[in-house]
């Protein structure tokens, strides 16, 4: 039942066109959850569980406090998102079947949600979709995963899973140049940083002989695309590396990439806590500390996630965002320790220690990451995974 609730779960924006869909997804996260309650649990992974709903229960509180009414229903459930994820994945047993057939199930979403963003490319939005948006007279479009800025954070991590669990050249080759383009197309940093951040990941989990032919493969696609692709095609190319490296240079209107990374580091979280008070980050301010992560996009937005802890929830809605990180890293490093109890523990070891490199990484740069189906079940994951191999062990 988890890896149904998994597929609705990362397929949420098929809410926009089946009013139904959520309630499936309700039905299959119960299912899940009342699977998963029939296990004997550790004592810390039920203390977990229930700092993830008192911090949820916390949030709720101060923001009807601040408000002085209730959240609406999709923000309620935005917020729950999170704590339902952790809760599935850590009273189930994910052990190394587990771990690939959820990560198998997120490789088949980015794929197609990488085939939406190419096709759209190429015929223009889909209308049900999340408006489009322009950059540098280039067109960005959402994808069947959600908003414009999710592929270019979730590619890397279905390229990522695609490495440990596609074992098949040929269709490895085809789902990997997928995502690597459609990546590319999102016209996201965070995309090229991660496949940046992906490379000493994904290369050793790649057998020699499909290492060969995807550089063959990439490198025969290069010329054909320079010789047939239409030139309006091509702008996305010179776009995103104007828009990467040295924006403002070439024609592009953005900063480039350093300067982005101290914009969210520095500047965009101190505009926050300029806007709400620093006094009042000490509690938070509730949803509206999120901004745009929960439909108040005129507000001013932070672009780091462990600022959005603070801002929503005050000093100990961080302290339990930074607890989870820790816990994700501990899982990976146990991972990584008990490998040889693993079946193909190395490559499975390098796997876990690349999904919460690529997670963490984005942490600092990118809003909602926490908050996001594509994204939330990470951390939780990882831990569930190392927990599964302490028991065994």
């Amino acid at each position: 039942m988890v890896y149904v609730w998994f597929g609705t779960f990362l397929l949420h924006n098929l809410s926009r066109v089946l009013p139904i869909y959520p309630a499936l997804v309700a039905a299959a996260a119960v299912g899940a959850l009342l699977a998963g309650m029939r296990r004997d649990q550790a004592r810390d992974v039920a203390i977990l569980v229930v700092a993830a709903w008192a911090m949820t229960a916390y949030v709720i509180v101060v923001d009807v406090s601040v408000e002085g009414a209730l959240p609406s229903f999709a923000n309620v459930v935005r917020l729950l998102t999170p704590a339902v994820a952790l809760t599935i994945l850590l009273l189930t047993d994910i052990d190394e079947a587990a771990l690939r057939r959820l990560s198998s199930v997120f490789v088949l979403v980015v794929a197609f949600a990488a085939l939406s963003m190419v096709y759209q490319v190429i015929n223009g939005p889909i209308d049900w979709f999340a408006e489009a948006s322009e950059r540098a007279g280039v067109q960005r479009y959402a994808s069947l995963l959600g908003s414009l800025t999710v592929l270019g954070t979730a590619a890397p991590i279905g390229l990522l899973a695609a490495s440990m669990y596609v074992r098949r050249p040929v269709a490895f080759i085809v789902i990997a140049l997928l995502i690597f383009v459609a990546g590319l197309m999102s016209l996201q940093k965070s995309a090229i940083a991660g496949f940046i951040v992906l490379v000493p990941f994904m290369l050793p989990l790649i057998e020699r002989g499909t290492r060969i032919r995807l550089g063959l493969t990439l490198a025969g696609l290069a010329a054909l695309t320079v010789a047939l692709v239409p030139a309006e095609l091509l702008e996305y190319a010179g776009v995103g590396w104007d828009y990467f490296l040295s924006a403002g240079t070439g024609g592009g209107s953005d900063v480039g990439i350093s300067q982005s990374v101290m914009d969210r580091l520095t500047a965009l979280p101190l505009e926050v806590v300029q806007y709400h008070g620093l006094d009042r980050m000490l509690f938070g301010v509730g949803l509206r500390g999120g901004s745009g992560v929960f439909g108040f996009p005129d507000l001013p937005m932070a672009h780091n996630g462990i600022v959005d802890y603070l801002a929503i929830g005050g000093v100990p809605y961080l302290v339990y965002g930074l607890l989870l990180l820790g816990m994700m890293f501990l899982g990976a490093y146990r991972v990584v320790r008990w490998r040889a109890h693993i079946e193909d523990g190395s490559r499975v070891a390098l796997f876990v220690s690349g999904l919460a490199v690529l997670y963490a990484v984005n942490v600092p740069f990118a809003s909602g990451l926490g908050f996001h189906p594509a994204f939330s079940w990470i951390p939780p994951l990882v831990i569930s995974f190392a927990y599964s191999i302490r028991a065994r062990c």
